[in-house]
């Protein structure tokens, strides 16, 4: 006898959430990962841990608030971080001890706002040996130093 095979047999369910144990070491290993994911890059990994079986609750919300809150935080930043710095061919030049002053100061990590604000496109990078580094060497008023260089608000990349 043959069995008759149809799409009317097939069930779409969608599957029980399940609670998983994982050790300790391996929910430092996540909570290291959500810390350090640049804010862009957090819905694929969620997205990844979730495919996993790794859930986490409430998560979505809070990046979407914390983004918003980062980009309005990190305008007020880049704002201050101008004034303190000085015009040169349009853009906004700061020298990386002032840089470094003010973020301790409102104790941020200089190099955490460095990226922060070269990936929201306030400030340029440079590749030097197949990195990226957020400063350049400029000639302004006789002397060559390093100085960060901020977009022109009109132009900001």
């Amino acid at each position: 006898m043959q069995e008759n095979k149809s799409e009317d047999n097939i069930i779409d369910c969608e599957k029980p959430k399940q609670t998983i144990e994982i050790s300790v070491t391996k929910a430092i290993q996540i909570a290291r990962l959500l810390a350090y994911c640049p804010p862009e890059r957090l819905p694929m990994v969620l997205d990844v841990l979730g495919k996993a079986g790794i859930d986490i609750d409430g998560v979505e919300e809070y990046v979407e608030l914390n983004i918003k809150g980062r980009i309005a935080e990190l305008d007020k930043i880049a704002e201050q971080l101008t004034e303190l710095g000085q015009e040169y061919n349009g853009e906004i030049i700061v020298l990386p001890e002032v840089f470094n002053r003010f973020c301790s100061k409102h104790k941020l990590k200089p190099r955490i706002v460095r990226q922060q604000l070269y990936y929201e496109g306030y400030i340029k990078a440079f590749k030097e040996k197949n990195r990226l580094v957020y400063s350049s060497s400029l000639y302004v008023d006789g002397d060559t130093k390093r100085y960060i260089v901020f977009f022109n608000k009109e132009t900001k990349g």
